[in-house]
């Protein structure tokens, strides 16, 4: 099977957003993703407020990053180092791809997958 590039883009679905200078590209493999995408600046405008408080190399872990929005938008428009986390396979699979997509040669973001651990006592 032969595919043109623009055929095979349509395999991957991903949105781009632009702001400030920075460029980033989201994966977006359903439609509830793309709202996400394309509501960033209108659902939590002031979660972008505060982010917007960030210098470059401020810390952010994301715990419940979701699909990573916010996580990539700290990285990638203010220069913070990121952690963000996700107990979704599906979710945490997006912002994987995400990642890899826009971050992470112009914003030195690497995704690796870990777990979090909680021992808990008994008594």
């Amino acid at each position: 099977m032969n595919l043109t590039l623009e055929q095979y883009e349509k395999l991957i679905p991903r949105c781009e957003l632009e702001h400030g200078g920075a460029r980033m590209i989201f994966s977006t493999p359903n439609t509830g993703t793309r709202w996400r995408v394309e509501t960033i600046s209108t659902k939590e405008p002031w979660t972008l407020d505060w982010i917007a408080e960030f210098k470059p190399n401020d810390i952010l872990v994301d715990v419940g990053a979701n699909v990573g929005m916010y996580t990539i938008w700290a990285a990638a428009t203010r220069g913070a180092r990121v952690c963000g986390s996700s107990p979704s396979n599906p979710r945490r699979r997006t912002m994987h791809c995400s990642i890899a997509t826009s971050c992470s040669m112009a914003f030195g973001m690497r995704s690796k997958p870990i777990a979090w651990v909680f021992p808990t006592r008994t008594a």
